[in-house]
């Protein structure tokens, strides 16, 4: 499994995000993550450096560290997706924490259903202890998740097929979007598990402004 965080200006969660990763559970030579800093102008780039520096013994799981000029979400996804070196890949944002059994989860479900190519996961909410992420979190973004096809792109996997027959993600997404609309490009041929199982915790906006 290569799993993909996408970031840009995240100096505030991305070392959350990375020690997550760092001690998630997983067999040797099973997981690479690949963060892709899609050109941050804050101190992302030397916050993950000064991470990757301090856990340079890590073998399991492999980090690896792009830096990219920055020309969006969409694009710093597909960017990933080329660099990885597996068949399944996942993705997580910079503002999120994985669930200790994340990446093994993904695995053994992919090794169990065959014919699904997609793994939606639950999203919960990390910054719990602010009421307007509470209410976003259980309004707007609880109800978006309801649904069969739904995805959400900080929680979600596809085998790395679904990207050679039906294309990669549309550059025009520079912020979000841009699962819901490769999963219209494919036109029903992604085939979609939603599971409890694959877990992380996303901080919502803590106010209208942000």
């Amino acid at each position: 499994l290569s799993i993909i965080v996408c970031c840009y200006g995240g100096e505030k969660t991305i070392e959350a995000c990375l020690e997550s990763l760092t001690n998630l559970s997983v067999e040797e030579n099973d997981v690479e993550i690949l963060i892709v800093d899609d050109g941050s102008m804050d101190g992302t780039a030397p916050i993950i450096a000064d991470y990757l520096d301090k856990n340079s013994d890590l073998v399991n799981p492999v980090f690896r560290y792009f830096r990219k000029n920055n020309e969006g979400l969409s694009i710093a996804r597909n960017f990933g997706i080329r660099k990885a070196e597996f068949d399944t890949v996942a993705f997580i944002d910079e503002d999120a924490v994985a669930d200790k059994y994340f990446a093994s989860n993904i695995l053994n479900l992919f090794n169990e259903n065959v014919n699904i190519n997609c793994i939606a996961g639950k999203v919960d909410l990390l910054n719990d202890d602010i009421e307007f992420a509470q209410l976003l979190q259980s309004s707007i973004f609880s109800h978006g998740m309801k649904s069969q096809n739904a995805i959400i792109g900080t929680n979600m996997a596809f085998r790395k097929s679904v990207f050679a027959n039906y294309g990669y993600f549309q550059p025009e997404f520079t912020y979000r979007g841009d699962e819901s609309a490769l999963i219209a490009k494919a036109r029903n041929k992604i085939n979609i598990l939603k599971s409890d199982l694959v877990k992380v915790k996303h901080n919502q906006p803590p106010t209208y402004s942000d």
